[in-house]
């Protein structure tokens, strides 16, 4: 061999190996930052379960572990064809879709994550407003402002096809005036619907309307709550009618506790140097209640058998919800305010107090005798830490603001998949978002 032929041969090996460095290398990095579709298909809407046993195909989650974040962004999706406010959004865990109410549009967006896009839109709603997936049932639970009606609607297949389901309509209930929240019961068979100046309660297997608590104000946002003292429904009423007397307490927002077992209203909280509550939620016990206030912008969480208060806790702005992981003992609060955030709260029990349950007995014999009892300032002690809150072994501490985007006000949390999902409206040239979240930790 000739040295011009020995020096093309080794330029040739010299090629090859650098072409055989650069595919591995693409590889991997393919490998690690796509991530493999998952080997099992898309469940169909008739085997739809709480949880699906592996994400559709399509769904990469990654493991907690790979990140160094308390609320790590793992998805962000765009429906281009929501344009107004939303309100709120709705997760079927078995196909990984999202429902969205867009107010404006009158419509319910199905988002698939899967594919990132809206395979379904339910159109001629009357400005819906609060959602909830019933995964048992495979139902979607719709509230209408605009005419007052509670709307159901089931899964259909789509051209035969039961991966890219069409959603039709299945019960539609009249209320009166606008229904704006729900709230469905652990059995599935009722649901407790918000409107105008009322609390009203739906049976879904009858199709109708079986109680009606009448208010004095309007309720926004409500949430039924299996406490150890039976079940209870609480509702926030930010403005209440004025008292004849004038007196300042008939400026204070209030907490309305309803029995369901009587529908009748047997207590009523004042919040102490806070308005505007707007979302409320309950912890797995049945003993917390996580009321969001905007006027500061406060956590503000309650005994569910006094009202007495147990924590405040400042958070961002305009929030819209408030949704508690009993997995990880976090609250996520997503608020419209600075631009957009998260707020990120920690509870902390001591052993002894792991169940807050535990300690019920007592506090109920230490319930003063009253039909209205007030929330009293609070008797918490506080640390130097204003984002710190602490009473007995109970502690409540903001961790973590996540930055999401301006008027981003509502969310839903997964347990079973451990995923927050926030939904961020239109905003300029930038379409409707919803970022996926990936909750821990491990």
């Amino acid at each position: 061999m000739n040295g011009t032929n020995a020096t093309n041969t080794m330029n040739t090996l010299r090629f090859t190996r650098a072409a055989l460095i650069i595919t591995l290398a693409a590889t991997l990095f393919t490998t690690l930052f796509t991530g493999l579709a998952a080997a099992s298909p898309a469940p169909s809407v008739a085997s739809a379960t709480a949880s699906a046993a592996a994400p559709p195909t399509g769904i990469n989650v990654p493991d907690y572990r790979m990140f160094n974040q308390p609320l790590p962004m793992i998805i962000r999706s765009a429906i281009r064809e929501a344009n107004g406010r939303i309100d709120k959004i709705a997760f079927d865990p078995a196909t990984y879709r999202v429902f969205i109410s867009g107010t404006r549009e009158g419509a319910v967006f199905v988002l698939d994550l899967a594919t990132h896009k809206t395979p379904h839109i339910i159109q001629n709603l009357p400005e819906p407003r609060d959602l909830i997936w019933q995964a048992k049932a495979s139902r979607l639970i719709v509230a209408c402002g605009g005419d007052g009606t509670l709307r159901t609607f089931k899964p259909q297949t789509l051209d035969g096809m039961q991966a890219n389901p069409a959603y039709a309509p299945e019960l539609t209930v009249q209320l009166s005036g606008e229904a704006t929240d729900l709230s469905l019961e652990p059995a599935g068979e009722r649901v407790w619907v918000a409107h105008a100046r009322s609390i009203s309660c739906v049976d879904l297997t009858k199709g109708e309307q079986v109680a009606r608590i009448a208010l004095q104000g309007r309720p926004d946002g409500l949430v039924y709550v299996q406490t150890p003292a039976g079940p209870r429904v609480f509702a926030n009423v930010p403005k209440p009618d004025a008292k004849p007397d004038t007196s300042p307490e008939s400026a204070k927002s209030i907490i309305i506790v309803i029995d369901p077992a009587t529908n009748t209203i047997v207590d009523r909280w004042s919040l102490s140097n806070a308005r505007g509550n707007s979302a409320i939620n309950a912890d797995n016990t049945g003993t917390r209640l996580f009321v969001v206030a905007r006027d500061p912008a406060l956590l503000i969480v309650l005994d569910t058998l006094t009202g007495r208060e147990i924590a405040r806790v400042p958070i961002v702005a305009d929030a819209d919800g408030v949704e508690f992981s009993a997995k990880f003992n976090r609250l996520y609060i997503p608020g419209g305010g600075n631009g957009g955030q998260v707020s990120v709260v920690q509870r902390t029990l001591a052993s002894a107090q792991a169940n807050p349950a535990a300690k019920v007995a007592q506090t109920e014999e230490a319930k003063p005798e009253t039909d209205q009892p007030e929330t009293t300032k609070s008797d918490t002690n506080r640390d130097t830490n204003p984002n710190i809150t602490t009473v007995a072994a109970e502690r409540y501490e903001l961790i973590h603001t996540e930055t999401t985007n301006a008027g981003a006000r509502t969310a839903v949390l997964s347990e079973s998949e451990r995923l927050l999902l926030v939904a961020a409206p239109a905003l300029g040239v930038d379409p409707t978002f919803i970022y996926v979240y990936l909750v821990g930790p491990e």
